[in-house]
């Protein structure tokens, strides 16, 4: 991989092409060299803490990949922050954008209809909106996975132990040895196709618990377009967490 042509350093900066990036120098192994990203400023660790020679061409080799990488965890940022800012009137849900309508009455309700997410709430809640909005959405998410998990069992012919929705940080799902499948609740924001593409995912993992090409095979044969679906997943990485604040 060639760097791009425009790369300078500076104090806690790193410049390429005309995209400043804040670096931060800490310690790590030694004998290692290894860059990542903390929200918006990347972390650069080497053997000493410091900023040397070996760390500068490090950089400088993978120029184009921080770049790019940073310029993906900003409209990461971006796209979390303007679903967090609207959770009192709009959430994503099954892909789309959903208007959300409140209003006030003597219990705690809510329901999706005609594209809309209806909140009831009780007079004590009506401050509280926003808390409210996330824990509808994961209320319907496991309702909903709950309910397609059980779906693809009767279709795939497999038995599974038990369902899990989890507030997973980094990954859609995961099977574990003894039967249990466990689902990110944040896939009620993604369209139902890719839904349904983790789950047959992980029960595939309960023929197969690896990444091998019989597993892939075994995918391809309930869904052909799997590489379709798991492009645009993985466009949609970004809404894992983007309610991360209101937890708590």
């Amino acid at each position: 991989m060639q760097p791009t042509t425009g790369f300078q350093l500076l104090p806690g900066q790193v410049h390429i092409d005309a995209v400043r990036i804040p670096l931060q120098v800490r310690k790590g192994r030694q004998g290692k060299l290894r860059i990542g990203f903390e929200g918006s400023r990347m972390w650069l660790e080497t053997p000493s803490g410091s900023l040397t020679e070996p760390g500068t061409t490090f950089l400088r080799a993978r120029s184009r990949w921080i770049k790019r990488s940073y310029l993906l965890q900003q409209r990461r940022e971006t796209q979390q922050a303007y679903l967090l800012n609207h959770a009192t009137h709009e959430t994503l849900l099954f892909g789309k954008p959903t208007p959300i309508k409140f209003e006030v009455g003597h219990t705690l309700y809510f329901r999706y209809h005609d594209g809309q997410l209806h909140i009831t709430l009780t007079p004590e809640h009506a401050n509280r909106r926003a808390t409210c909005t996330l824990a509808v959405l994961k209320a319907y998410a496991k309702h909903y996975l709950e309910n397609r998990v059980g779906y693809w069992s009767q279709v795939l012919k497999l038995r599974y132990n038990d369902v899990r929705i989890k507030d997973h940080r980094s990954k859609w799902g995961s099977c574990s040895s003894r039967r249990n499948i466990n689902l990110n609740w944040y896939l009620i924001l993604l369209d139902k196709s890719l839904i349904d593409y983790v789950i047959v995912h992980e029960f595939m993992h309960l023929k197969e618990m690896n990444h091998s090409p019989r597993f892939w095979a075994l995918v391809e044969d309930v869904l052909p377009d799997y590489r379709v679906r798991m492009a645009e997943l993985r466009r949609h990485e970004w809404v894992i967490g983007a309610y991360q604040a209101l937890e708590g």
